[in-house]
C-alpha cells in the first residue's frame, strides 16, 4: 500500500476493509509512506473495478506483488 499521508492511509484502509471481495486482510508492517498487507481475495478484477469506484488504483508488479495507491 503506497500512501502520502496519514489521510490517504486512512481512506486506503477503509476501502480494503469495506470491499466485498477482501476476505482477509492483515497488516504486517507501516512506515510514513508505505505498509505491507497480506490480503485474501475473491476475484481479482472484481476487486479492481471495486477499488476503482473508490478511487483506489491496483497494480501488478513483477517483483513487489500487488500495489495499492490512491
Amino acid at each position: 500500500i503506497l500512501y502520502a499521508s496519514l489521510g490517504e492511509w486512512q481512506r486506503l484502509q477503509r476501502a480494503i476493509n469495506t470491499a466485498s471481495q477482501v476476505r482477509d486482510a492483515r497488516l504486517d508492517a507501516i512506515s510514513k509512506d508505505g505498509a505491507i498487507m497480506t490480503l485474501s481475495y475473491g476475484n481479482f478484477d472484481r476487486l479492481q473495478s471495486e477499488m476503482r469506484q473508490k478511487g483506489v488504483r491496483l497494480e501488478r508488479d513483477p517483483k513487489l506483488g500487488l500495489i495499492i495507491r490512491g
